[in-house]
C-alpha cells in the first residue's frame, strides 16, 4: 500500500518515511464523507510536515590568479521555502543567474533545512545546452519530494527526486 502523503510504499501501521497512519475500512469501502475527512486530514499533514522546510544549495565562487581559475568563495544560497503553499509541478527560480559551465554533468550539494536539522545531498543533473547564463530552480514533486532543475523557464535540465524529509546529519 501506498502512503498517502508521501506516496513511499507502506507495510506498517505508520509510514517509515513520513510517519502517516495507515487507515483500514471496515467492509472495505469508504463512504464519500470517509474519503473527504481522509483528504483533510492528508492535506493538514502533509502542511505541517512541509512547514519550516527550506532548499539551498552551496555555491562558488572563482577568481582568475595567473592565468588559471582559483576557488575564490563557497557560500550557500536558499532557493526555496514555504513547501507547504507549494503543489506537485511548482517551480521556484532563484532570482540571479549563473555563469555557464563547460561540463556535460554538474553536481550540486543541496541543503535541505529543518527543524530536526539540516541534511546535504549531492546530486547530478545533466548540464542544459547552449551558452550564456542559467537560472536554478525547485520543482515540487509529488509527495514530499523535489527536484533541482537548472536551465531557464522554458529549457531546463532536472535532478532525481530528493525527499525533503532526507536524513538530518547527527
Amino acid at each position: 500500500m501506498k502512503c498517502l502523503v508521501c506516496g513511499n510504499e507502506v507495510k506498517a501501521q505508520r509510514c517509515p518515511v513520513c510517519g502517516f497512519p495507515v487507515f483500514h475500512v471496515v467492509a472495505g469501502k469508504n463512504t464519500p464523507e470517509d474519503d473527504a475527512t481522509m483528504q483533510k486530514m492528508v492535506a493538514e499533514y502533509r502542511k505541517k510536515k512541509l512547514s519550516g522546510i527550506s532548499v539551498g544549495i552551496h555555491v562558488y565562487s572563482y577568481r582568475m590568479r595567473e592565468s588559471s581559475l582559483e576557488l575564490s568563495e563557497e557560500s550557500e544560497i536558499e532557493l526555496a521555502s514555504s513547501f507547504e503553499q507549494l503543489s506537485a509541478g511548482d517551480i521556484i527560480w532563484y532570482k540571479e543567474s549563473f555563469a555557464w559551465i563547460e561540463d556535460d554533468t554538474l553536481e550540486l550539494t543541496t541543503v535541505i533545512r529543518r527543524a530536526e536539522g539540516v541534511a546535504q545531498k549531492k546530486v547530478l543533473v545533466k548540464a542544459p545546452k547552449g551558452d550564456g547564463l542559467w537560472k536554478v530552480g525547485v520543482r515540487m514533486e509529488e509527495g514530499l519530494s523535489f527536484c533541482i532543475l537548472v536551465g531557464n523557464p522554458r529549457e531546463y535540465e532536472s535532478s532525481g527526486e530528493i525527499s525533503l524529509l532526507e536524513t538530518v546529519a547527527s
